[in-house]
């Protein structure tokens, strides 16, 4: 993707995410095919995000050092950063979810509620980010890195893979600090 840009999926819940993450202050630029670009742009005003000031139609004819990525880990490289305690563990599923079962000692922060809570998030050491399956992850991450976050890493598959994997779950509430 392109640095600073939000990963925000042009989906049935493209309205909810960006008055969740998109600044109400600043111009925005869409990336989209040139076919969805009235819709989105109806949809943003419709909730307040009215400087749409242009569209990138795809990511074709950029170079790859002009690109961003984020580092994918499996069940198993995000067991190995719990087990070390070397990590904060971020689920950023809904607060049921989480109580319905969690990775043991992780910090929830629904992905639409991340920025605000951006101070409760290290810098320093991994921050391993994880949902159900990769969607809400993918777009917490991106709004991260917007934010500074070069830390985070996105764990693919989320808390079914670690289930699959057979790896520890706990339920309920948990008091953690990050």
């Amino acid at each position: 993707h392109l640095p600073g840009s939000l990963n925000i999926p042009a989906g049935k819940n493209f309205v909810t995410w960006a008055g969740w993450l998109l600044p109400y202050d600043r111009p925005l630029v869409l990336l989209a095919h040139p076919s969805e670009v009235e819709g989105l742009t109806r949809a943003l005003i419709r909730i307040g995000l009215d400087e749409v000031v242009g569209y990138i139609p795809g990511l074709e004819g950029y170079a790859p050092g002009e690109m961003e990525t984020v580092p994918q880990i499996t069940a198993q490289e995000a067991k190995a950063l719990w087990e070390g305690k070397e990590a904060v563990i971020l689920d950023v599923r809904g607060r049921d979810e989480y109580l319905a079962g969690h990775i043991p000692g992780a910090l929830n922060l629904h992905a639409g509620r991340v920025l605000a809570h951006l101070d409760r998030l290290p810098k320093d050491r991994p921050l391993v980010v994880h949902c159900a399956g990769g969607d809400r992850s993918s777009t917490a991450i991106s709004a991260l890195l917007a934010h500074g976050f070069k830390n985070a890493l996105n764990f693919t598959g989320g808390i079914r893979a670690w289930r699959e994997a057979g790896f520890p779950v706990a339920k309920g509430e948990e008091l953690v600090e990050a």
